[in-house]
């Protein structure tokens, strides 16, 4: 579970901005994901012989995408364990979620590229981290696909695209918000054109076109790769800067106030440590050591010599409460002064 140090005033510090409470579990599913979805998106270009003809795309397409949630359930479930099993983790992407899925439904016409449903996942993976940008890019796409009837055999790869344009969030999430909102504007006009491109090996390799954009069986991944940008530069090139042109305004005018408004939303605690250790990375300071720490602490209190300070003031509290005191000139000769044997009387 990743720790932050808090600023001590309870609000987040914009210089030291941690992931929303991931943990190996999302991480390493996470990662599953993007390896298990990359490689079945780039086969065709890798093993040309053995790419699927269209009636196989079409004939597997239910197991596909039964697959693909069936991953994206264990992404919430990984993601929700390592948050303590806190339904706030939960509630803060879950309506993030929903917000997209109305910003697809709404204001998405289809019309030269409009899309502007990658902000959300981008700020997501600013604002918490890589699983829980992936984890709200791909359930948006999933269930904005349902909400507007648009479900397809490609519905699969564009929850890959729409997860991995959260997760690539996940690269600035250590930035300050200024510096996070500005190269979040590149990075989503880069998503635009990146994604075509991945989403075009959806139909590309079933579709016969002529000239040298088609995909050819036998050809090796090279060749075929150039075959896809050719076939990419004058079917949907456009299409996709347009996409990347409204991701990077959306980024513009809500991203910073969104990236600041979660950021402080998510809040992080300083971590319970002693004064010498609070001003260090929470990384650097291990539980054992912070336990060994706390123990030798007690062990000091415990065998801790009574200074005279200590006495004075433990004899003050006794006469403010009325105790009796023995007179220790008469019980403890010694501590009586020495007799002048001029003044003193026998």
């Amino acid at each position: 579970m990743t720790v932050g140090v808090g600023t001590g005033t309870g609000r987040l510090a914009s210089a030291h901005v941690v992931g929303a409470m991931t943990g190996w579990r999302s991480r390493v599913m996470t990662a599953a994901m993007v390896v298990i979805g990359l490689g079945w998106l780039v086969w065709p270009l890798v093993d040309s012989l053995s790419a699927p003809s269209r009636r196989q795309v079409n004939d597997e397409a239910p197991w596909v995408l039964a697959a693909a949630l069936a991953m994206a359930v264990a992404l919430a479930t990984t993601l929700w364990r390592d948050s303590g099993r806190s339904a706030r983790v939960m509630g803060v992407l879950g309506s993030l979620v929903i917000v997209n899925c109305l910003v697809r439904a709404l204001i998405t016409p289809r019309l030269m590229g409009i899309e502007p449903v990658y902000v959300v996942p981008l700020v997501a993976g600013i604002a918490f981290g890589g699983p829980a940008g992936m984890l709200v890019g791909v359930w948006s796409c999933a269930a904005s696909s349902a909400l507007i009837d648009s479900v397809s055999t490609a519905l699969p790869a564009q929850m890959l695209v729409w997860g991995c344009t959260g997760l690539l969030g996940a690269l600035l999430t250590r930035t300050r918000h200024v510096a996070a909102w500005l190269w979040g504007i590149v990075v989503g006009f880069a998503a635009g054109p990146v994604a075509g491109l991945f989403l075009n090996l959806t139909g590309w390799p079933t579709d016969t076109v002529p000239g040298d954009v088609g995909f050819l069986i036998g050809l090796g991944p090279a060749q075929n790769g150039l075959r896809l940008l050719r076939y990419t530069a004058q079917t949907s090139l456009a299409y996709d800067c347009m996409r990347g042109l409204t991701t990077a305004l959306g980024m513009a005018l809500v991203g910073l106030p969104l990236i600041i408004a979660l950021r402080r939303v998510w809040g992080v605690h300083a971590p319970a440590v002693s004064e010498g250790l609070r001003h260090l990375p929470g990384s650097q300071v291990s539980r054992d050591a912070l336990r060994r720490r706390r123990r030798a602490a007690r062990v000091n209190d415990l065998w801790r010599r009574r200074l005279p300070d200590d006495i004075d003031q433990s004899d003050g509290a006794d006469q403010s409460h009325g105790a009796e005191r023995p007179n220790t000139a008469e019980s403890d000769p010694t501590n009586s002064p020495p007799g002048n044997p001029v003044t003193q009387e026998g």
